[in-house]
């Protein structure tokens, strides 16, 4: 059986057949040799045989004005100046294009030359840049956590001393409305932790089938109350069901942003209108139906009458902590987070604008034939909601746990508190009667409020465990799915909200 022929691919093989353009320079710079990519402009093959850095403006594209820096370096390689070379660069071809131009030394006995290879590194850079956006993003939405973290231990001491001080108070009494004020500013603060967990996604959702309808419309009052007296409210909505599955606050919340966003849009006043339109049906005309967003879907637009955007700015919406407003007018964090939230529920937002023309921001979400979810049951209140059992406290923040035990003791508890894990299970080992329940911080230098629970479960078994965290439930891993028995309270909160938890962890436990 005859043997087949060698295989044979040699370097000049490599060279005539990639997609850069390729040329070899002599010793004196004059181009000798191109590949078949190179030699396929005729500009290129005018240069064989002449100055390449004379005519460089011609390989392979005509750039106007060559960066001084690839002159200068291939000039140093023909003059026996290092052994490689390479240097990115524009070239305004069409639309501009990102190119690298490297260049390798090429040495034969006493001959010497140079490699020279262009490429569009365009699709390249592009991809880097990505790579580079998400990696920031992520350490964006570390830090977002972090910080919401921090500030949620500071607001539950404000919330719970101001709830305090208004417990001791009458209408009648002069600083009545000064506490007022200093809780709805601690509210405030809460919204926006809630914004920075919602942009970096460490917000717990809890999704259920709504009426996007419905939703606005109860929205309605508070929306009015957050508008000037020269700005006009409209609601334009559908009249068939828009039923999403999505997380309630979480929908509100992208609503809320973009009002504000649109009442500052128009400081003289004008039209702001919420309207929404279900495209579930076929035969929509492309330009209505042209989004992402697959198959049945609700459409919510929030539209202004107000100075619109230019697209410079349209295109830096979204970026964190980009804002055209005056320095502590506005944190950046309202589009981010309405971006967030809308790719959390699967949906797309799109805006529509140009200076002097107002805008339109639209929100396209799902569209599900599922049943709309009963009402979630009403909190229970926790005013009248006395006990006299014994609580461990646990928390590493001073402030957090100082007001904690002062609201418990005013409902009637018995409090041993400690700063760290380790001087709780000491005092849970030196106690000289029942502990009842355990209310711990998650994350604490040291051991966690885990180990903290596991440790006092060797000691007694079946004691009940209250969980509370500035961070959002998942990122402290507490389980979310149905059925889960940790109980588990979220900083900041309200007395009401501390002492209901309370007083249903020790019930649920039997106590």
């Amino acid at each position: 059986m005859p043997r087949s022929p060698p295989l044979v691919c040699t370097t000049r093989h490599v060279l005539e057949e990639v997609g850069s353009f390729v040329c070899v320079l002599d010793g004196a710079g004059r181009v000798v040799s191109a590949n078949a990519r190179a030699r396929s402009l005729p500009r290129i093959q005018a240069l064989m045989g002449r100055d390449f850095l004379e005519d460089l403006n011609s390989f392979p594209c005509p750039v106007p004005h060559v960066p001084a820096g690839i002159t200068e370096g291939l000039s140093a390689l023909l003059e026996g100046e290092g052994e490689s070379f390479s240097q990115d660069h524009v070239c305004p071809v069409g639309d501009a294009r990102t190119c690298r131009l490297k260049a390798f030394c090429l040495v034969n006995g006493d001959q010497r030359g140079i490699l020279v290879v262009h490429e569009d590194v365009t699709e390249e850079r592009a991809y880097e840049r990505r790579v580079h956006d998400a990696e920031r993003l992520a350490g964006i939405g570390l830090l977002a956590g972090g910080l919401a973290h921090d500030f949620n231990n500071l607001l539950t001491a404000i919330v719970g001393s101001a709830e305090i001080i208004d417990a001791e108070l009458d209408d009648r009494n002069s600083i009545d409305g000064e506490v007022r004020e200093i809780k709805a500013a601690a509210r405030r603060g809460a919204a926006l932790t809630h914004q920075l967990l919602a942009f970096s996604r460490r917000q717990p959702s809890h999704p259920r089938v709504v009426d996007l309808n419905q939703v606005l419309l109860e929205m309605q009052p508070m929306l009015s109350r957050l508008l000037t007296e020269e700005i006009r409210l409209r609601f334009e909505l559908d009249q068939q069901v828009a039923s999403v599955k999505g997380d309630v606050a979480h929908l509100e919340q992208v609503v809320m942003n973009l009002v504000l966003n649109a009442r500052d849009a128009m400081p003289d006043g004008g039209l702001l209108t919420v309207s929404t339109e279900c495209l579930r049906f076929r035969g929509l005309p492309a330009s209505r139906s042209a989004t992402k967003v697959q198959g049945p879907q609700v459409r919510l637009t929030v539209t202004d009458t107000g100075e619109g955007m230019t697209q410079e700015v349209q295109d830096q919406l979204f970026e964190p902590f980009f804002t055209t407003k005056e320095p502590g007018k506005g944190t950046g964090l309202g589009l981010p987070t309405v971006h967030g939230v809308v790719s959390q529920h699967g949906g797309e937002i799109t805006v529509d604008s140009s200076p002097g023309a107002g805008t339109f921001f639209h929100i396209h979400l799902p569209w599900t034939d599922e049943p709309l979810s009963g009402e979630e049951p009403a909190s229970v209140r926790a005013g009248a909601e006395r006990g006299s059992e014994t609580i461990l406290l646990v928390d590493d923040d001073d402030s957090v746990r100082r007001i904690v035990h002062r609201i418990l003791e005013r409902f009637g508890y018995s409090v041993l508190e400690s700063a760290t894990p380790e001087g709780a299970l000491v005092l849970a080992d030196e106690h000289v009667g029942p502990i009842d329940l355990c209310l711990t911080d998650v994350v604490m230098p040291g051991m966690s409020g885990w180990d903290v629970a596991r440790a006092l479960h060797e000691r007694k078994p079946g004691l009940p465990v209250l969980f509370m965290s500035g961070y959002a439930k998942g990122e402290v891993g507490v389980r979310t799915e149905p059925g889960d028995e940790l109980p588990f309270i979220r900083k900041p909160f309200s007395t009401d909200e501390l002492v209901s938890a309370v007083r249903a962890a020790l019930e649920r436990s039997g106590n």
